[in-house]
Formats: structure tokens, sequence, C-alpha cells
């Protein structure tokens, strides 16, 4: 029976790997589908401009759904997903910190990741020293072979067993490009966000227009788009522009445990991440001096965990899961871990 059980725990990290890598394909897809959804909505008006211009007919012709500009529109997302992607990996990320020091807590930080990159099977990233009290660490992609940062403050606490949990934590991240899958769920919500304020401004300057013009029929017209534009505006800002914000910190969390379970796999050491994490936990919980809303989502601790919003919103808009969850699952696992080094697959 023992030995039944360790095989059940020395599978669980690619077990969940496993469902991470697939729950983050369905909420990719489901991303998609909401842009689709949003595009072919905010095409109705042409179609319903272009059902009236039939001189065949003396009346529009009723809309229905039409295959052919839901395959367009969708054509249309993927291209821009594509296009934004391309653009933000032209970019550098923005220089911050400096390199490691001389100090002993300091040095050992590029031994460290030289090390888990080796395990990981990825090339050598710049590694970073951000001079910040803060108990956190990120990686984020760049041109070159990405960058793995780490506080200070967080530096001075951790051993190097601990250290070594968080910067596999941070590898896994590089290694699953998981930068780029949260650019692509971002671009999403400011996609969404864009067409909300235009729909918005559509309105507004409408109802302008129509209350200064003097035509009846100028007047009619633009009261109409003032209507539509609204109609748009409340429709992707109720319910479009909260469901992409559900959607990312959805992917978002999924990420975190998969990079959890990378860590798991590239130390055979469940009990430096959760360590190291306890720390983390247990430290008075701030927000970085280089938090950016663009990398929020790759730090190991989630920025925002003071936020003072209800339990339940926090849950569903949290970029990371809880800490606690996180901790025991690498609690979980100690029991296998005299056998893992050992262990292949």
């Amino acid at each position: 029976m023992g030995h039944s059980n360790e095989g059940v725990a020395m599978l669980s990290f690619f077990e969940v790997q496993r469902r991470q890598q697939q729950r983050t394909v369905i909420w990719l897809a489901a991303e998609v589908v909401l842009l689709t959804a949003v595009g072919y909505f905010v095409s109705l008006p042409v179609q319903f401009v272009k059902s009236c211009s039939n001189p065949d007919l003396n009346e529009c012709a009723p809309l229905g759904f039409d295959f052919g500009v839901a395959m367009w529109v969708l054509l249309g997302v993927l291209a821009y997903l594509a296009f934004a992607l391309w653009m933000v990996q032209r970019r550098a990320y923005p220089a911050a910190g400096r390199a490691p020091s001389n100090a002993p807590h300091e040095f050992r930080l590029t031994s460290i990741v030289e090390q888990m990159a080796i395990a990981a099977g990825a090339p050598m990233p710049r590694v970073v020293v951000l001079d910040d009290y803060d108990l956190n660490a990120y990686a984020a992609a760049d041109l070159g072979n990405g960058m793995v940062a780490v506080t200070s403050g967080l530096l001075a606490v951790l051993d190097n067993r601990e250290l070594t949990g968080v910067v596999a934590h941070e590898m896994a991240h590089l290694k699953n490009r998981d930068s780029r899958v949260i650019w692509l769920a971002t671009f999403g919500v400011g996609l969404i966000a864009f067409l909300a304020v235009a729909a918005a401004a559509l309105a507004v300057s409408a109802a302008q227009t129509s209350s200064s013009s003097g035509d009846d029929d100028d007047n009619n017209d633009a009261a109409g788009a003032a209507a539509i534009g609204a109609i748009f505006a409340l429709v992707l800002g109720l319910f479009a522009f909260p469901a992409a914000i559900l959607l990312k910190a959805t992917i978002s969390r999924r990420r975190e445990q998969l990079a959890d379970a990378c860590a798991v796999q590239f130390t055979r050491d469940p009990t430096g991440l959760r360590s190291a994490l306890e720390k983390l936990s247990a430290g008075v919980p701030t927000q970085p001096a280089s938090l950016r809303v663009s990398n929020a989502a790759l730090w190991i601790r989630n920025p925002f965990a003071s936020s003072n919003k209800p339990r339940w919103v926090q849950r569903l808009l949290n970029t990371h899961p809880p800490m606690e969850q996180r901790i025991a699952w690498l609690r979980s696992l100690e029991g296998a871990n005299a056998v893992w080094l050992n262990f292949d697959r």
C-alpha cells in the first residue's frame, strides 16, 4: 500500500502539468470564442445596413446568423492576437534592477539560476536583483533568453533550498512561455475595453449631434446612432469586459499552478518551494516598486494580495491560486521526496 501511495505522489506533478496545460488551452479557446462573439455583435449594424441596401426588396431583410461573417470575424480575431503578440515580442522587457552583487546572499543567485536552467532544459536567462523590501520574484520574456528577477528582500530571507524552489518556479514561467500566454489574455481584455470606449464615445458624439441638429432626418439618424452606441457600450461594458477579465485571471491561475508543478519536476524537492511560499505568506504583503500591470500575473506571490475586496471577488479576480492551497499541495508531495531522485519519465 505504501508503494502505491508513493507512485501516486510521484506522478502527481506530471498530472498537474498535463491538466493545467489542457485547461489553459480550453480557457484561451474560450477567450477566442468571446472575442469572436463580440466581433460578430459589433458587425450587426453593418449587416443590417447591407440587408436594407438590396434594390430588389422594398424593406430590410431580417437578420439571421451568417456563418461566413462569423468566420471572417474569427480570422480577424486570430490575426489581431498574432499581430499584437508579434509586436510585444519585438520589444525588450523594460530594464529594471541590477546584477547580483558579490555579497554571499546575492552571489549564489546566478549559480542557482544556471542550475535550474539546465534542469529545465532552457537557455540561461538574464539575472536581476530588484532593490525592494517586498518578498517576491518574477520572470518575463524579452528579446534574449528572458529574465529572472528576485527582490533583495526575498534574497535576504531565503536559504539555498528555498531560493532554488523559487528560481525553479520562475524558470518554469520562462520554459512555458507564460508571459506570452498572459499577454494573449491581456490583448483580449484590451480589445473589448477599446470597443466599449469607442461605442460610448460614438453614443455621446451622436447624442450631441442630435441635440444640435436642426434637420429632422439628421436628428433621427443621430438619435438612432446614439441609441445603438449606448446599447453596444452597455453590453460590452457590463458583460463582455467582465467576462474577459475573469478569463484572464483564470488563465493566470492555471499558469501559476503549472509553474509550481514544473518547479517540483526541476528540483524533485517540493519542500524548498513550500518553505519559501510559507515565508512569503507570512511576510507583510506589499506591492513591489517594479510592479506593472503587464507583469503582475508573473510574480510568485500575488502583488495585490492585500486587496480589501470581498474574499469571493478576490478568488474570481486573483491572478494566483490561494497561497494556502499551493502550500497544501506541495506538502502533500513531500512523503515521496526520497524516491524521486531515482525517478525519471
